[in-house]
C-alpha cells in the first residue's frame, strides 16, 4: 500500500512551522503532536496505517524536526502554535 503524504509549512508568529499531511483531505482529520524531545517523523509508521479512514496531520513544533529554532521555548508558545495549527487546517 502506497500512502501519499506531503511535507508542508504553516506560518505562526513569524515561524514557518513544518508539518506532514497524510491521506485524503476529505476524510475526518486526526492531529498528532510529538513530545518535547521528538518531531513529526515519530509518527511515520503510525500515520500511514490510519489513512484508510483519516487524514493525519503531524506538526513539527518550533525547534523540532524541520521547523526553525527559536530564542526561547515557553510552554505557551507550544500551546498557541498547536491551537492555531489545528484551527487553521481542520
Amino acid at each position: 500500500m502506497t500512502v501519499v503524504f506531503e511535507t508542508k509549512t504553516i506560518v505562526h508568529d513569524g515561524f514557518n512551522l513544518s508539518f506532514v499531511d497524510w491521506g485524503d483531505p476529505k476524510s475526518p482529520t486526526i492531529v498528532l503532536m510529538h513530545g518535547l524531545q521528538d518531531c513529526a517523523a515519530c509518527w511515520d509508521s503510525f500515520a500511514p496505517r490510519m489513512t484508510p479512514w483519516y487524514r493525519v496531520l503531524a506538526l513539527d513544533h518550533r525547534g523540532h524536526g524541520d521547523s526553525p529554532r527559536a530564542d526561547a521555548y515557553p510552554l505557551s508558545d507550544y500551546v498557541n502554535e498547536a491551537a492555531d495549527f489545528a484551527v487553521g487546517l481542520i
